[in-house]
């Protein structure tokens, strides 16, 4: 019997933290899976976070079925 070894997908948020002072950020996991789901419950590539600060995880599925995921720290800093 012969067994195939498929890859794990590479998804990858960016750095672990990322600071920012705009008030929204869009983080992209990337295109080319066929599901996509984040730790917000949405479905999508993209998802923009509205200044709350946080762990922001996603999850992608390739063709195969195989899974991998990524987590990222957003940090909204508030200007003075």
């Amino acid at each position: 019997a012969n067994a195939t070894v498929n890859a794990l997908p590479a998804v990858s948020l960016g750095p672990d933290t990322i600071h920012t002072v705009a008030t929204s950020y869009t983080l992209d996991a990337g295109a080319g899976f066929s599901a996509y789901l984040w730790s917000t419950t949405e479905t999508t590539q993209t998802v923009t976070i509205n200044g709350v600060s946080g762990d922001y995880c996603v999850t992608v599925t390739d063709t195969n079925n195989c899974s991998n995921s990524d987590c990222i720290n957003l940090d909204f800093m508030v200007g003075i």
